[in-house]
């Protein structure tokens, strides 16, 4: 695919560019990147929008904690075109990704010619404000049950919630542990222990846990393995590099499963 291609089709995928001419811009031009560089707005000195075009990109915090992908189509550089402060984020390069700029002074001269381009930026501005706002609502409540009902509540549609996510992810957004995050699923279950492998989805009390044991098969390793059975199914939960966690989670089935045997 030719590069004339290749930005038209991220253009298509992109909330603010879909619809518009690449040609329609003056100024631009595109930058290759290896895997592990830093993609940076500021490119020869000039601040620039970003457009992925091939690749991804790791999105980082300032504390260095990853936040999210950027694909091709993924804008960055673009909440701060109007005020000279630098974004708390950093992208890195996960593969090689070639990378389409505009400088910024550009951008806000296109904004002025094109209404739609405009109404698009703003309506993408807007999503982010509004999610900042959620996100303060759910930091601000103290229980992680709390938070974890309220990300429920905010993320259902007649009592279910389809949105797929990772449990590292919703951790990250409730603001907790992933022990934590475990923890209060396991609340918020009704005193119920979930199983899923590839034979289905299977839903126990803990009063039906048998034989639990905490397995560390070498102390130099952080391997750690939790079994038991449940109606005279064994199973084994192996954990690597997770040591505090399996230790929590291995006490937590333990204390639930004799509170409800008593």
């Amino acid at each position: 695919m030719n590069l004339g291609d290749l930005t038209l089709k991220a253009f298509t995928l992109s909330e603010i560019f879909s619809g518009t001419n690449p040609e329609s811009f003056n100024g631009w031009f595109v930058k290759e990147f290896k895997r592990g560089e830093k993609i940076s707005e500021m490119q020869n000195g000039i601040d620039c929008v970003g457009v992925i075009l091939k690749g991804s990109a790791t999105v980082g915090s300032a504390q260095g904690k990853n936040v999210s992908v950027a694909r091709p189509g993924s804008e960055f550089g673009i909440c701060n075109i109007f005020v000279a402060e630098k974004m708390p984020t950093t992208l890195t390069a996960r593969v090689a990704s070639t990378v389409w700029f505009l400088p910024k002074d550009e951008f806000a001269r296109a904004l002025v010619r094109d209404s739609s381009l405009l109404y698009r930026y703003i309506r993408v501005c807007n999503e982010k404000m509004v999610y900042l706002a959620s996100q303060l609502a759910l930091v601000s409540v103290p229980t992680c049950k709390g938070r974890l009902a309220m990300w429920l509540s905010n993320n259902s549609e007649d009592g279910t919630v389809s949105k797929k996510i990772s449990k590292d992810e919703l951790a990250r957004q409730l603001g907790i542990s992933r022990a934590s995050l475990f923890r209060t699923i396991s609340e918020l279950q009704d005193d119920k222990i979930i199983i899923q492998n590839k034979k289905g989805r299977y839903t126990y009390t803990y009063d039906e846990v048998e034989d639990l044991n905490f397995v560390r098969p070498d102390e130099t390793l952080q391997i750690d393995v939790i079994t038991f059975k449940i109606k005279q199914t064994s199973y084994a939960v192996s954990m690597i590099g997770k040591r505090e966690f399996a230790e929590e989670f291995f006490h937590y089935i333990e204390k639930r499963s004799m509170d409800q045997s008593m």
